[in-house]
């Protein structure tokens, strides 16, 4: 997982940043859709599309170029490359299907010279989605012509049997997550998500919402965030490992958001992208501050990655990409200050110690960037008991009497 952009910054004035000059467009050589991107190190990047439109870049997503991926096979019935998963410069895998189709299609490729050739590697399901921990293990989730909502393993380098959730072969899986080589989740059609807690070998069924799931991603541990083509609530959250699911109101608008892609922080924040029902308009949803900001384009997004700890990459129809890379440089220069934060025991079943180098303030959010604590008395150290609130994820923050701020979190069991 890779950083998000402006949330985590320490120096509080640093985020007084307007979203039109935050968000900017990357100028890319192709008005095709684009569907995904991946990066497998900060500066080597990969941005995938319709009619096979496959981009490049190696400035860290400054300048891009078009290549050629050699070995693909691309037919009338599979055009596009649907989805990248690249796990170093090298490495990278590539679903071969049609976005606009993608019944009983989804074939495999992988590179390992940046992009350049590409050799078949698994055909046994059509996949939707692709999640690699290394070369040798990972996931594909999708169909298959006599079975639905199928799932196959790598493992070590040898493709497991496919497993499946449904005898319907028109039913999909959209997207694969997992926290760890042990615990990972799943979800499609029909609101299901399925999860693993053993690696893969065996998944539990629970029901979210009467919606097709579009993308999830793990927050932490306990925190799982989805999305769903239902515009009404596009967006859910659990605290429970996946086990019960919320709306989020904070993705409430009249314009009725649908979401098609979330991209996480290591410090559990998070970018929601896709369009909005009512206008067909292109969204962006992030958190700063603790509160959740929007921003608006012309065109549809259909994916959001990150290229490093604090870059985030958009792409959507049209040759459309958006990203904050001429703005993070900056950012990040000036976020060298940092408060010294210790926050124990954390995980922790609600009562912790917060201490710091300085004598601070503090304010307390939950996972929704809902206020739920504050105490304005200056210290060093203190002890807040959040033995009221529900378990979950929450955020601390510690500001200054000079406004010097820094963002933790707290996981409550």
């Amino acid at each position: 997982m890779k950083r998000l952009i402006l949330i985590i910054i320490v120096l509080c004035s640093v985020n007084n940043i307007r979203a039109a000059d935050y968000w900017q467009k990357i100028t890319v050589p192709t008005t095709k859709n684009l569907l995904s991107v991946s990066f497998g190190s900060k500066n080597i990047g990969f941005i995938a599309g319709v009619d096979s439109t496959l981009l490049k870049t190696t400035d860290g997503g400054k300048t891009w170029i078009k290549i050629n991926p050699k070995g693909m096979a691309f037919l009338k019935s599979t055009p596009d490359i649907t989805d990248l998963f690249f796990v170093n410069d090298l490495v990278g895998f590539a679903l071969v299907g049609q976005v606009d189709n993608p019944y009983y299609k989804g074939v495999l490729y992988k590179t390992t010279d940046g992009g350049n050739n590409w050799v078949l590697a698994n055909a046994d399901i059509a996949a939707q989605a692709i999640f690699f921990f290394d070369e040798n293990n990972g996931f594909q989730v999708g169909s298959k012509f006599f079975s639905g909502k199928n799932v196959i393993k790598l493992s070590s380098g040898v493709w497991q049997s496919p497993k499946h959730f449904s005898f319907d072969p028109a039913e999909l899986l959209h997207t694969v997550d997992f926290y760890n080589t042990n615990v990972g989740i799943t979800g499609g059609d029909n609101g299901f998500v399925y999860r693993t807690f053993d690696g893969g070998n065996n998944w539990d069924t629970v029901k979210t919402v009467s919606a097709n799931i579009n993308d999830l991603k793990y927050l932490d541990e306990h925190t799982i965030m989805l999305v769903t083509d239902n515009y009404n609530a596009s967006a859910l959250i659990s605290n429970d490992k996946g086990e019960t699911w919320t709306f989020n109101p904070g993705t409430a608008t009249f314009d009725y958001p649908i979401f098609k892609s979330i991209a996480v922080s290591p410090r559990d924040s998070f970018i929601l992208i896709g369009k909005y029902h009512t206008t067909g308009k292109g969204t962006i949803f992030y958190f700063k501050d603790h509160m959740m900001k929007v921003f608006e384009v012309e065109e549809p997004l259909t994916h959001v990655s990150m290229s490093d700890n604090s870059t985030a990459f958009i792409v959507g129809n049209n040759g459309l990409v958006l990203s904050n890379i001429f703005e993070t440089a900056g950012i990040n220069e000036a976020s060298a200050f940092i408060l010294n934060t210790n926050v124990f025991p954390n995980p922790s079943s609600g009562v912790v110690n917060i201490t710091s180098m300085s004598e601070h303030e503090l304010v307390v959010y939950d996972a929704l960037g809902r206020r739920i604590l504050e105490d304005k008395v200056l210290a060093k150290e203190r002890l807040v008991d959040l033995t009221k609130h529900s378990k979950g994820l929450y955020f601390i923050e510690l500001k200054t009497g000079k406004g010097e701020c820094s963002w933790t979190k707290l996981i409550v069991k």
